[in-house]
């Protein structure tokens, strides 16, 4: 006896992706035959300078979304160079604060830089290892004694969140740090920026056409594959985003299906893509994990992928019944 198995459409979904200053007066006096005697007292400044040694690069970020960059990120948090040296011996207390927020610009168009609890460090070697973090929206206090001149290293890192409708284009600002120290003998301040940089480009979206039905399958046989360049009924995704930029594409290679009473048989899908509309037939093989480049298409980025792919082996004694399940398919910016 044959079985018939009628299996619903796929449905593709998507997943888019001040310084105080205290000066001690030491007064000295002595009584002499002609009157009383003050001797002249003075102070000395304690000498800071603050050095950028690297700015805050937050690279591509997409419209609509977020992009952290951590203070452990050697390569793209910013560095600044401190050298402090005291006017004596003693301890100090040494204060560092940020502008905060610290805001970047293109034109008249902005984009806020936000600190996290953990978005700053400090060492005093040039090294993450064994550094401190603390947070930058407020002022924080190393206290410190001092021997000599004293050198600390300092990282900021931040997240920016460029909205949906935010202005693309390359933006830039300064991330300033102010340095102070405070002691009994005297004080001193110094202060540096840095620039922080971001390139706001076009958000992703995917957006998912049509279904893949397999019709009626006879249990006990192998059915026959529905190929993703000659099927013109195959499903398409269209991605659209920056022109040029690359996407990292995704998707599960094995996709499970079920009937009412949750029997199930297995898809495999395959997936094949082009930067045109009209590539189809000569599209090529994306697997999951590999990346493409959006066409520029009259300044849009473009990429069309189609679906098709197979059923594994239907065994002679599989429930009938009408099957579906869902095939999603996920692309993000890869730089």
């Amino acid at each position: 006896m044959s079985v018939v198995i009628l299996p619903s459409a796929l449905k593709p979904n998507v997943r888019n992706s001040v310084i105080s200053r205290t000066i001690l007066f030491r007064l000295s006096c002595a009584l002499l035959s002609a009157g009383l005697f003050f001797p002249a007292f003075s102070t000395a400044a304690t000498s800071i300078t603050v050095q950028p040694l690297q700015s805050l690069s937050f690279g591509n970020v997409a419209a609509g979304s977020s992009k952290t960059i951590l203070v452990s990120d050697a390569a793209n948090a910013g560095e600044y160079l401190i050298v402090v040296t005291p006017s004596s011996k003693g301890d100090y207390n040494v204060e560092l604060a940020f502008g905060s927020p610290a805001i970047l610009t293109t034109g008249r168009s902005t984009l806020t830089v936000s600190f996290g609890s953990n978005s700053a460090a400090w060492n005093t070697t040039n090294s993450l290892s064994g550094s401190t973090t603390f947070n930058p929206s407020t002022p924080y206090t190393i206290q410190t004694r001092f021997k000599g001149s004293i050198t600390l290293y300092v990282w900021i890192s931040g997240s920016v969140s460029p909205g949906p409708g935010q202005q693309t284009g390359n933006y830039s600002g300064p991330i300033t740090l102010s340095v102070t120290s405070t002691h009994t003998t005297g004080g001193g301040a110094g202060s540096a920026d840095l620039t922080g940089s971001a390139t706001v480009i076009q958000g992703l979206s995917l957006t998912a056409y049509g279904t893949l039905n397999f019709g009626s399958i006879i249990a006990g046989t192998t059915p026959s594959p529905l190929s993703a360049q000659t099927n013109g009924a195959a499903p398409l995704f269209l991605a659209l985003g920056a022109g040029g930029y690359a996407v990292a594409v995704s998707y599960s290679q094995s996709i499970p299906m079920y009937d009412a009473q949750h029997n199930q048989i297995t898809f495999l899908p395959s997936v094949f893509g082009s930067g045109s509309f009209f590539g189809q037939t000569s599209s090529t093989a994306v697997n999951s994990g590999s990346a493409v480049t959006l066409s520029d298409f009259f300044g849009e980025g473009l990429y069309f992928f189609w679906l098709g792919g197979t059923l594994d082996p239907i065994p002679g004694n599989q429930s009938p019944g009408v099957y579906s399940g869902t095939f999603t398919l996920t692309v993000t910016y890869t730089n």
